[in-house]
């Protein structure tokens, strides 16, 4: 048999495995289809001693261990030896025996802690055979304890010796140091000295300080030098003259210039030097480069075994010192080991080096152990057989025997059941609580007053006359008048008269002022209403008034005075750019002076926002501003934008609008079941942490439901679609009780089908486009359209020359081969000029024959090729059907982008020919993609858009709210109190961002989860039951097969399914089935049969009819019209061709008519 190769798949990758690889296989990968054999008998192991295999299943078979043979048989588990003797094993008999079942004998005596601790501790000795250290055993506790030697007598066996010289060497026994002093200076210096060999300059050493110290050769010396060898200084050339320098010989030269006075010396070179070196034994000189033999070097050592454990040697050959440490019999020589008895042993084999400690067994353990109960609730005990030490607690009557509740008395009640150890605490009734309140009217408008039996607090404010009886009015005189009548509590002010404010006005100078008229004029000249004056400069220093409109033309305005009152309405601001683009800054500046910067309020252009502040500008400022924000105190209605600081509080505490942000929410929330006042990031269980949400519920939003593939039951499921207007997002789902879905048959059933259909429509009403059926030949009929919507007729005339006549045998003319009912025979009668035609038409499907009409205008053909007008009652495939009983396929155009509503079509039954419907109330459009409907029922995993109301009711502001009708907040839009302080109760954004999911989040805009409303993960380890809404996204073009989820009920909490067998194309925007079942409205490419048969019929000189319903080729019964080939026709023809069946000519009357 030839070798197999393992081989194993990594990726893309085949490859073989060699002896050194292993194959890692997971789960339930490797399956076996023959034997598993080793390559090699006995060599390898199924599981280590670390990695074994957890469970083995065997369906029948034998375990041969060796020689023995472990077999299942019926059910019964035996053992099979080499013999072949077997004896089975029941159950029963594997049950776990103690010695308490057995009997001790006198040679099979059992384990017992007496036997243990005489037979193994006494088997055990320790010998301390002197020396450092200790070693002992003791045969109570079968314990070795080896001490090594101490510091003490470690050092003793060390010893320093100082041999003289220079500095010390020295070794403390008592601490083990040893101690190394260097030569001192002193004895440094003692070794140097100078010699002074004469002659000039001088060198010395002090032995104290180690220094030397040259003195070299001066001018004064060479002069004592000169004089003593010439008695006179003469010029220095005289006396270079007297030196004269002699080479010697030997290395290097040395020479002298008498002119310059130079001694000049040139050291040996390279080969004078290299010259006196010469090399001995192991040693070589080449180009005075100095080469060591190794050999020779190796050669002076030597190694000595003194002998002992190991051994010692010299390789002269590699100069390698070579020790080997003691074999192992060697060291395990010098080991002895003596169990000195007690629990458990000691041994050592000397063979293998192996010690050998076995514990105490579990009875010995167990027997120095014990437990004792000192009484007391509970209970406490310990088995030395077993081990196991059992603690019972107190019962719960001991425990509730220690419990005593006092009831000191008062409001309420306190009581303690010791029989169920139940604590009852009773709070104080109301009337109780309400005996401890009092209220006490001080007097004064309005009341306050309590009622104990109600505990209802009653206050009533003061009565309109009782405020108004506190308020009144002076008139301190001057124009005009002030009154109040506190009867109902109206002010009254009447403004000055014409008289009374023209008596405050004064003419100046150039100007006459009539103060009865109040008119203004100019000295000389009097100014009428209607006048325009132009002066060059005016000044008026008293009250001035301008009846009609004030125009001021020029750059700056001043007004001095303190306080301007306008009276208008409105006050325009740059109003010169109306009808223009306006790039400048428009508003108000507040000069303050040296306090600071000034104040504005102005519309920044930029920016498109109104702004209050300071700014630099100047009210004159040209250009658009530089505005810091500044602070706003006011009572604000409508949403802030930035941050607000301090509490927000109106008069009675109510807060109307929306702050910006809120360093926390007033009312703490829970998100997912976490509690979430904005002041910290939380995380959701099941969200972005591990755990499960309580989606016991209805989720508000899931992006995914979970779909479980069914394409086998046989009932029907009903078809979820998006409600609302929108094509994605947050939408409700709905289904339809007459719109659903049958998994086994792959049907969809609804009460019509709107749209475009591509297949084969079983029926169909009308062809979508209209045939006309004509005929051409011998007999002619103009086309007549026919588009399967009624029956259609065809006027139908004989071409002259058509008719084929037989040869002339008797004196009549006879068709040939008329008698085979192959075409028409006749006679004519030349006498009386008469021409009789007979047929063997028929109005059945037979080959080669005319065909006629039966009575009822019918007649059968195979196949029919021709442009038709009329109805089929069936068609197998037509274009257009007005009523198709039945239809396989319908035709279905593609329309993805028509602004306008389509009705979605329904049939009422699973199976069968379904009528299609439609309902106004259910459409769809291709624009928008969407799907509308006024309800969509089932359960949903998502959030809707919008809610009738909240499953759960929620408190907003202390008031319960569901969403089914509005609710008013005390304090916020109704009179009353929140507790707002520091707080707002609603903000746009957070102040401090906070993190939902993983995601941060501050409140100014929406945010996406991944794994929930986007694309990504999240730790979701829950799942919704029920979904209100799910996540919708828009999809209009995927080129990808897509599942229709349907559900099995038409309401309530249904689980989403799909069927690979119902599936949807974007791309295309085909929707695909095995069968559409129910009534079409549009159109099918073909269609099996017509819904209603329609009758073809040919009328003329040709009659006939048949049936036709597409469902099979038809063929028409021709009768010919009586007369229709005249005696005149035959008078008026010129020729007349007698044809046989074939065409052939067989004869040709000239002049026929004659």
């Amino acid at each position: 048999m030839a070798d197999r190769i393992p081989i194993v798949i990594e990726g893309s990758t085949l490859r073989e495995i060699s002896n050194g690889d292993r194959v890692n296989i997971s789960g339930n990968a490797l399956q076996v289809g023959g034997n598993i054999t080793p390559d090699t008998d006995s060599a390898y192991d199924i599981g280590t001693s670390s990695l074994k295999f957890k469970d083995i299943h065997l369906s029948s078979g034998t375990i041969h261990l060796g020689g023995v043979k472990l077999k299942a048989d019926g059910g019964q588990l035996s053992i099979q030896d080499s013999t072949g003797a077997a004896a089975p094993i029941a159950a029963a008999s594997l049950q776990t025996n103690t010695t308490d079942d057995l009997t001790e004998g006198s040679s099979n005596l059992f384990y017992t802690t007496a036997r243990a601790d005489s037979a193994a501790r006494s088997a055990l000795v320790g010998i301390d055979a002197g020396g450092d250290g200790s070693f002992s055993y003791d045969s109570a506790t079968g314990k070795f304890t080896y001490t090594g030697p101490s510091a003490s007598e470690a050092r003793a066996h060390v010893s320093a010796t100082d041999a003289g010289g220079d500095g010390s060497f020295s070794y403390d026994a008592s601490t083990g140091v040893f101690t190394y002093t260097g030569p001192s200076a002193t004895e440094i210096r003692s070794h140097f000295q100078a010699l002074n060999a004469n002659g000039f300059g001088s060198l010395t050493f002090d032995s104290a300080t180690g220094t030397f110290t040259y003195t070299g050769f001066t001018g004064d010396s060479s002069r004592q030098l000169f004089d003593s060898a010439l008695g006179d200084a003469t010029s220095a050339q005289t006396i270079r003259n007297y030196f004269s320098f002699s080479d010697q010989g030997g290395d290097g030269s040395f020479s002298y210039d008498s002119s310059t006075g130079v001694f000049t010396y040139v050291g040996p070179s390279a080969s004078d030097v290299r010259a006196h070196i010469t090399a001995n034994k192991g040693v070589s000189i080449t180009s005075g480069e100095i080469n060591v033999d190794s050999a020779n070097i190796r050669a002076i050592f030597s190694a000595i075994d003194s002998g002992g454990d190991g051994a010692f040697s010299y390789e002269q050959d590699t100069g390698k010192f070579i020790y080997r440490g003691p074999s192992a019999a060697e060291v395990r020589a010098h080991i002895n080991v003596v169990d000195a008895g007690g629990d458990g042993s000691f041994a050592y084999d000397s063979s293998l080096g192996k010690l050998t400690y076995t514990g105490p067994s579990a009875a010995e353990a167990r027997a120095h152990v014990s437990a004792t109960d000192a009484g007391g609730d509970g209970s406490f005990a310990y088995n030395a057989s077993t081990g196991v030490f059992t603690y019972t607690g107190p019962s719960p009557a001991e425990t509730r025997a220690h419990i005593n509740v006092v009831d000191a008395g008062g409001d309420g009640s306190f009581a303690y059941d010791s029989a169920l150890g139940k604590l009852t605490y009773t709070g104080p009734s109301a009337s109780e609580v309400r005996a401890k309140v009092s209220a006490t009217d001080a007097g004064g408008d309005g009341s306050f007053a309590y009622n104990s039996s109600t505990g209802v607090f009653t206050y009533t404010g003061p009565s309109a006359s009782e405020v108004r009886a506190h308020v009144s009015v002076t008139d301190a005189g001057g124009d005009g008048s002030l009154s109040y009548n506190n009867s109902n509590g109206v002010f009254t002010y009447t403004g000055p008269s014409a008289t009374e404010v023209r008596a405050k006005l004064v003419a100046g100078s150039g100007i006459v002022y009539d103060s009865a008229a109040g008119r203004i004029s100019t000295s000389g000249q009097g100014l009428a209403s209607t006048d325009s004056v132009t002066f060059a400069g005016l000044y008026v220093s008293g009250n001035t008034i301008i009846g009609g409109d004030f125009t001021v033309n020029g750059t700056t305005t001043t007004i001095n005075s303190e306080n301007k009152v306008i009276n208008d309405h409105l006050f325009g601001l740059n109003d010169g750019v109306s009808g223009g683009t306006n790039n400048t800054d428009i508003g108000f500046i507040f000069e303050r002076g040296t306090t600071g910067n000034n104040a504005t309020f102005a519309f920044i252009e930029a920016s498109d926002k109104f702004q209050l502040g300071t700014t630099a500008d100047s009210p004159g400022h040209p250009g658009n501003l530089t505005i810091s924000t500044g602070t706003l105190i006011a009572n604000i209605e409508g949403n802030v934008t930035g941050n607000v600081t301090g509490n927000v509080s109106g008069s009675s505490g109510s807060t109307t609008g929306n702050a910006a942000t809120a360093t926390a929410l007033q009312n703490a929330r829970t998100i997912g079941g976490v509690s979430f006042d904005g002041t910290g990031n939380i995380n959701l269980p099941g969200v972005n942490t591990s755990g499960n949400q309580n989606t016991s519920g209805t989720a508000a939003v899931a992006t995914a439901i979970t779909v479980s593939d069914n394409e086998s039951t046989n009932e029907n499921n009903h078809i979820l679609f998006g409600a609302g207007g929108a094509g994605s997002g947050n939408i409700g789902v709905e289904a339809d009780g007459n719109m659903t879905y049958n998994p086994s048959t792959g049907k969809i059933t609804a009460t019509g089908f709107v749209g475009a259909l591509e297949g084969n429509a079983t029926t169909a009403t009308t062809l979508a486009t209209g045939r006309t059926f004509s005929l051409t030949g011998d007999v002619t009929a103009s086309a007549v359209s026919f588009n399967g919507s009624g029956n259609i007729a065809l006027a139908t005339t004989i071409a002259a020359n058509s008719v084929a006549l037989g040869t002339d045998t008797t004196g009549n003319y006879v068709q040939q081969g008329a008698t085979s009912g192959n075409g028409i025979s006749g006679s004519v009668n030349s006498e009386g000029g008469t021409f009789t035609v007979t047929s063997n038409a028929t109005n059945a499907n037979n080959a080669s024959t005319i065909v006629f009409r039966d009575g009822s205008g019918n007649f059968s053909a195979g196949t029919i090729t021709a442009t038709l007008s009329g109805n089929a009652s069936t068609a197998t495939s037509a274009t257009s059907a007005t009523n198709s009983t039945n239809a396989t396929n319908f035709n279905v155009a593609a329309d993805n982008s028509t602004n306008s509503s389509h009705f979605v079509v329904f049939v009422g039954g699973a199976t069968g020919n379904q009528r299609p419907n439609s309902d106004t109330g259910l459409t769809y459009n291709p624009s928008s993609n969407t799907l509308s409907t006024s309800t969509f029922s089932g359960a949903l995993s998502g959030n809707a858009t919008t809610a009738t109301r909240l499953q759960t009711a929620r408190t907003i502001g202390g008031v319960s709210f569901n969403g089914t009708a509005n609710i008013n907040l005390p304090g916020v839009n109704t009179s009353g109190n929140q507790n707002t302080s520091g707080n707002a109760a609603t903000a746009t954004a957070l102040q401090n961002a906070r993190t939902i999911g993983g995601v941060s989040f501050n409140g100014t805009s929406n945010i996406n989860l991944p794994g929930v409303n986007t694309s990504g993960n999240q730790n979701t380890s829950g799942t919704a039951t029920n979904a209100t809404n799910f996540n919708v996204a828009a999809d209009n073009s995927t080129n990808a097969t897509h599942y229709v989820i349907f559900t099995g009920g038409a309401t309530g909490n249904q689980r989403p399914n799909s069927d690979t067998g119902l599936t949807y194309n974007p791309s295309s925007g085909a929707l695909s089935t095995n069968t559409f079942s129910g009534a079409l409205s549009g159109n099918a490419t073909t269609a099996t049969r017509l819904q209603t048969a329609r009758t073809i019929s040919l009328t003329g000189n040709v009659t006939g009819s048949t049936s036709f319903n597409g469902s099979g080729n038809v063929s028409i019964s021709c009768s010919l019209a009586a007369n229709s080939v005249n005696s005149n026709e035959l008078a008026s023809a010129s020729t007349l061709q007698i044809k046989n069946t074939s065409g052939s000519v067989l004869k040709t009357v000239i002049g026929a008519g004659n």
